[in-house]
């Protein structure tokens, strides 16, 4: 686990590393940003598979790789939805005024939070160095499902209030 934690830090340092050197030698472009945040969530993906897989050989316990599906399958649905108002509501970050008062209230901002790559590097190191990884997965296999559920009450509201 001290490996792991050890290794996620070098990851992230590396990836700090590329955005500058790329800002500082004016080489930043669309498809590298998009490139770099899809890594990002390549990567985390890969580190809560090894975790899952890791705890079940350890331990022979079905339920990480149930919680490993249910992450997955919880962030998947949250990328989903991100992209599908990002595409089907072009304008909603600037206009949507609904949003920003979420967005600007103290819950969310601690929810949202822990979705900060920063924020999820340091945690997976921080459960890995007290040995309560198997927390890490049950925090996020959670977290990323009721995200995606808050995407579909925050439109399913939006679409309410708008249609009354």
């Amino acid at each position: 686990m001290i490996l792991l934690a050890i290794l996620v830090h070098v990851y992230h340092i590396l990836d700090i590393t590329d955005g500058h050197l790329a800002r500082l030698k004016n080489m930043k472009t669309s498809y590298g940003a998009w490139i770099d945040g899809w890594g990002d969530k390549f990567i985390f993906q890969l580190i809560f598979i090894s975790i899952s897989l890791s705890l079940f050989f350890k331990q022979s316990n079905n339920l990480y790789l149930i919680l490993c599906i249910f992450l997955l399958a919880g962030q998947g649905l949250h990328l989903y939805l991100a992209y599908l108002t990002d595409r089907f509501y072009p304008d909603h970050i600037k206009t949507d005024t609904l949003k920003m008062r979420v967005k600007n209230m103290s819950f969310s901002k601690v929810f949202l939070f822990f979705m900060e790559n920063d924020v999820v590097y340091h945690m997976i190191s921080l459960f890995a160095l007290i040995n309560r990884i198997g927390w890490l997965v049950i925090f996020y296999a959670v977290y990323f499902n009721l995200v995606w559920l808050s995407y579909v009450a925050y439109h399913s509201y939006k679409y309410l209030k708008t249609n009354n």
